[in-house]
């Protein structure tokens, strides 16, 4: 950049300081630099000029990855906290529309997982899946084709945060499931469409690549209806206005349980902990395994308050994602803007009536 102001203005001015700065990253063409800098000539006379720059992507280089297929049989774990079998039974009646015509029993599987913290629980869980049965039962009435099972953990220790119960949930699960078993774990929030499945199978390659897609997160309903109408609140939409994709949350993802028993053995080589821990940062941390990670509007998750309690404080970097999701995850900035104003005439009016 110094060279070309110097071969520009023959040495006249000179390089001073940036003043404001603009960047945007094109996935097909580079990134776009937008600078406004300050120059300055031999009496210190300032100038403000405006510049643009382009740095192309470099040569793309094609990588061979092993044969895939839609064919593979995929185990869907629906991890369900006692506070959540409402929220289950939604996710029932939504992927009955989008997924369950679709797959057979031969190529899909849904685990359905209770999740439990005490001795007491533990013994009621089969009680607890009786409601969540009722609505199986008029599933399989129609989808005679699909297999759905049931399942109950009780975590070791009750101090184990959400972040770090996918690793748990794979230990549980390792001793059911094949080896070469492609899972895909999720929340009972999330609504999934058609389509994503076979995007799991083609992107989750053994011994080669796992998947951390990154869902469309809603935004609070309350706010999106006070800027925008909402028709369906049933459904999510695809709009900036209704919610983002966010990247501090790791709850979806797809693996295969081989690619986690050989992560398991790197964690015990190196005498390490999994309390604690995100399988994501484990499996960019220790693996050489490709971690895709990329936006999918087909997975869509429904707004949820996010507590960001004392029990993530002890990992810096969760507490600071949780922080993050908390801020971001509520409106956009303009729509929080638009609720402050329309707040303060609300109460200016108030005022004078008084």
């Amino acid at each position: 950049m110094k060279e070309k102001i110097r071969k520009c203005y023959f040495n006249r001015l000179k390089f001073h300081k940036l003043l404001n700065g603009y960047r945007q990253f094109d996935p097909t063409r580079g990134t776009h630099y937008i600078l406004d800098l300050v120059l300055i000539d031999n009496m210190k006379t300032e100038y403000i000029k405006r510049t643009e720059l382009m740095r192309p992507l470099g040569l793309v280089e094609m990588i061979p990855m092993p044969f895939v297929t839609e064919t593979t049989k995929l185990f869907l774990i629906l991890p369900i906290h006692s506070d959540e079998r409402s929220l289950a039974i939604r996710f029932l009646h939504f992927v009955n529309k989008t997924l369950f015509d679709r797959e057979t029993r031969d190529k899909f599987e849904l685990l359905l997982t209770h999740i439990v913290t005490t001795k007491q629980e533990y013994s009621q869980s089969q009680k607890w899946f009786d409601e969540l049965r009722q609505q199986v039962d008029l599933i399989r009435q129609i989808r005679t084709q699909i297999t759905i099972t049931y399942h109950t953990y009780l975590l070791p220790s009750t101090t184990i945060p959400r972040y770090a119960q996918s690793i748990y949930l794979l230990e549980f699960f390792q001793m059911k499931l094949r080896t070469n078993s492609l899972i895909f774990l999720t929340n009972p929030y999330v609504d999934i469409d058609s389509d994503f499945l076979n995007r799991c199978r083609l992107n989750v390659i053994e011994h080669t690549q796992i998947f951390f897609p990154i869902a469309f997160y809603q935004y609070h309903p309350k706010i999106i209806a006070r800027t925008q109408p909402i028709t369906n609140n049933s459904t999510i939409e695809l709009h900036k206005s209704h919610g983002w994709f966010n990247a501090y949350a790791f709850d979806h993802v797809g693996l295969h349980m081989s690619d986690y028993i050989q992560l398991k053995k790197l964690v015990q080589q190196l005498n390490l902990t999994f309390t604690n821990q995100n399988l994501y940062d484990l499996f960019v941390q220790l693996s050489d395994l490709h971690v895709l990670r990329a936006p999918d509007q087909s997975l869509r998750v429904h707004y949820h308050s996010i507590q960001c309690d004392s029990l993530l404080q002890s990992n810096t970097i969760e507490y600071n994602r949780c922080l993050a999701q908390r801020e971001k995850g509520l409106a956009s900035r303009s729509q929080l803007a638009m609720v402050i104003i329309e707040d303060e005439q609300g109460l200016n009016s108030s005022t004078k009536k008084k």
